[in-house]
C-alpha cells in the first residue's frame, strides 16, 4: 500500500528551505585567514558589509565595501557564484544578514568572519 505525504508537509519542507542546503558558515579569525590563504592564485573576495563611514575608519586590506542592505550589488561585481566570499562587519549581525541574502542568490562558498577588530588583530599578512 502506498503512503501519501500530505501537501501541507511538503509545503512546510519547501518553505523552511530544508531542500536547499547552503555551504555557509561562521568561521573563527584563524579559519578566516587560513581559508583566505589557501588559494593564493585566486584569493577569495573579502567584503566589508559595514557602512561607508565605518569602512573609511579602517578595513581589511583588499576588502571591498558593500553595505549589508546593498549586498545584491555583489552579483554585478562578482557574478561567479562559486567564488569564495569572505564577509565581515562589526559584530556579525550584518554579515549574517548579508550571508543569508547571498545564499538566496546562489552563492555557495560563504564565510562569515563576523568581527572586524578580531580579524584585523589576527591578520597574518602584516
Amino acid at each position: 500500500m502506498k503512503q501519501r505525504i500530505p501537501g501541507a508537509l511538503i509545503a512546510l519542507v519547501c518553505w523552511s528551505g530544508l531542500t536547499l542546503p547552503v555551504a555557509a558558515e561562521v568561521v573563527s579569525p584563524a579559519e578566516f585567514w587560513q581559508t583566505y590563504q589557501a588559494q593564493p592564485s585566486n584569493p577569495p573576495l573579502i567584503v566589508d558589509v559595514r557602512t561607508p563611514a565605518e569602512f573609511a575608519d579602517g578595513h581589511l586590506p583588499g576588502a571591498i565595501n558593500i553595505p549589508f542592505d546593498d549586498i545584491k550589488q555583489l552579483t554585478s561585481l562578482e557574478p561567479d557564484t562559486s567564488r569564495p566570499i569572505m564577509l565581515y562587519c562589526q559584530s556579525g549581525r550584518r554579515s549574517g544578514i548579508a550571508e543569508a541574502e547571498l545564499a538566496k542568490l546562489g552563492y555557495t562558498q560563504l564565510y562569515n568572519g563576523e568581527n572586524y577588530q578580531a580579524l584585523d588583530a589576527t591578520m597574518p599578512m602584516r
